[in-house]
């Protein structure tokens, strides 16, 4: 199944899955990073570098001076696990997780009552596990009928509960990421047969309706020069190829400079051992359908005919024209308009015998792969630690003159290709703000309020990797929804002034690029960070 355009433009998916319309899939943690720690760190199956202790305990995004939230994970048997959220309201104040503790998917979005929005990033199947779905969409987990159910009064605490599915035995460890608070990084998973009944939730066997219900990632990166962009999905990877580079203005004969890149695009086709390829022209908005339409089918054409000479194998090609109809991104700005002006090579997920080896850098090893380079601002250098960086924005954003500063609390990997980038924005101003405008992607591209414009950058070769998205089955046509997998805007109060919020990205990229550089948004980039 292609992605439609709205499925490649990013929505937000932020901390687990609060996620509304178009926003991110969760919100994120809150406050300076307080709430660490836990269990020991160092297991298989988790994330994080040798040493890095594990994540299991936040303060909930909205309530960061005055609430934790703990998390525990244990096997009920081979096949599911119970996972337990304590949350203390540690403040004078009441705290609550009405409205954020659940996961908005098209099936059950007038749900508030339920426990559903937490989740583990299971490398394996490049998918977040959420909790056992029914039909109809409620969950294996903790339902209140009241939303004083979801209060805690100050010095109390309540305990919410899920039911997910289990990693195989030999992982004890996984990272999860909520709709309430920023991302548990390296929770262990206890060994035992805990009893989802004394949480008033059935056994997954004694639900006939109740089945997994994961949500595949994707992944967005692109060259340094933006002759090429990727992005993998459930269905396809989709390697879009710069027709600024490919083509002279209004021409459908390759350059020379077309040579190296599609040289590339061709071995990443061979490696993956797709027999089928699909090839698609697209223009921008400016022209007419007349000169548009074939002008895109003739370029996709003459792609196809250096591929086909390329790949010394049997592939079965199909090229298609679209002109101006299916834009990557919205919006008549130059920058839009420039990265719609592509020749896009999709690889269907199920002709691939391994899409992994469609990924950019992956025949080498990954992009910085086995450099010994050293010093910031290299693959394979030393850098800094991330929380010795802080960069200050103060301009117009907007219709509106802002003064921020953001400073990254932690840069940790997880197995499997993921990092996960926490950080907190302080509003230095004097009125309340949602930081939404400085911290979302290129201008034309979001759709809702989601911090998106988190990027990894390898200075080995510059590749720019994206946060990484979610895809959603939407219930009324069948298509997949994009969303970002990282905080959700939306769903976070403003930051009071001198206050501020915790936020974080999920990106996937090569183990092999570290240091980093971090682009935040409009915020300057910080460069040659150091992973934890």
């Amino acid at each position: 199944m292609r992605f439609p355009v709205r499925a490649r433009r990013l929505t937000a998916i932020a901390a687990v899955l609060a996620v509304t319309g178009g926003c991110g899939l969760l919100p994120g943690a809150g406050g300076d990073g307080a709430g660490q720690g836990g269990a020991d760190g160092g297991a298989s199956g988790g994330a994080g570098g040798e040493g890095a202790e594990a994540i299991t305990s936040r303060p909930l995004t909205d309530h960061p001076d005055d609430s934790e939230a703990r998390i525990s994970l244990t096997r009920i048997d081979g096949e599911s696990m119970l996972a337990t959220m304590e949350l203390e309201a540690t403040g004078e104040e009441e705290v609550s997780i009405w409205g954020e503790a659940y996961y908005r998917l098209s099936r059950n979005e007038d749900d508030n009552h339920s426990f559903s929005g937490i989740g583990w990033i299971d490398a394996e199947s490049n998918a977040l596990q959420l909790p056992y779905m029914r039909e109809d969409g409620t969950c294996l987990c903790t339902e209140t009928e009241r939303t004083s159910e979801q209060d805690v009064d100050p010095g109390e605490t309540s305990t919410f509960a899920a039911v997910l599915p289990a990693p195989g035995p030999d992982v004890d460890r996984v990272s999860l990421i909520t709709t309430m608070t920023s991302p548990f990084i390296d929770v262990p998973i206890e060994d035992g047969e805990a009893d989802p009944a004394s949480h008033g939730i059935p056994h997954p066997d004694e639900d006939a309706q109740a089945e997994p219900f994961p949500l595949p990632f994707g992944g967005v990166s692109a060259a340094a020069d933006g002759s090429e962009e990727t992005l993998t999905g459930p269905s396809s990877t989709d390697i879009n190829l710069s027709t600024d580079v490919l083509f002279a203005v209004d021409e459908s004969e390759l350059t020379g400079e077309a040579s190296a890149i599609l040289e590339e695009a061709a071995g990443r086709i061979d490696a993956s051992g797709a027999t089928e390829v699909r090839i698609e022209g697209h223009a921008d908005d400016t022209g007419t359908d007349e000169i548009n339409d074939p002008l895109s089918e003739d370029r996709a054409e003459s792609v196809r005919d250096e591929l086909d000479r390329l790949i010394d194998r049997d592939v079965s090609f199909d090229t298609e024209g679209f002109g101006s109809r299916e834009p990557l991104v919205e919006g008549d700005g130059e920058e839009a308009r420039k990265r719609n002006r592509r020749v896009t090579v999709v690889l269907p997920t199920d002709s691939m015998t391994d899409p992994g080896s469609a990924a950019p850098g992956a025949e080498a090893g990954g992009s910085g792969a086995g450099e010994e380079e050293s010093g910031d601002g290299g693959g394979g250098g030393t850098g800094k630690p991330a929380t010795e960086y802080s960069v200050r924005l103060n301009e117009e954003v907007i219709n509106d003159v802002v003064d921020y500063t953001l400073s990254p609390t932690a840069l940790r990997r997880i197995d499997g290709g993921y990092a996960i980038l926490t950080y907190t924005v302080t509003n230095n101003g004097d009125e309340d703000e949602n930081p939404w405008g400085a911290l979302k992607a290129e201008e034309d591209e979001a759709t809702g309020m989601a911090a998106e414009g988190i990027a990894l950058v390898d200075p080995a070769d510059g590749r720019r990797y994206r946060t990484s998205l979610v895809y959603e089955p939407d219930e009324e046509d069948g298509e997949e929804i994009a969303k970002c997998a990282c905080t959700n805007l939306n769903q976070v109060d403003h930051i009071d002034p001198g206050g501020d919020r915790e936020y974080y990205a999920v990106v996937q990229l090569p183990s092999g690029a570290d240091p980093v550089d971090i682009e935040a948004g409009i915020f300057p980039v910080m460069e040659g960070v150091a992973f934890d």
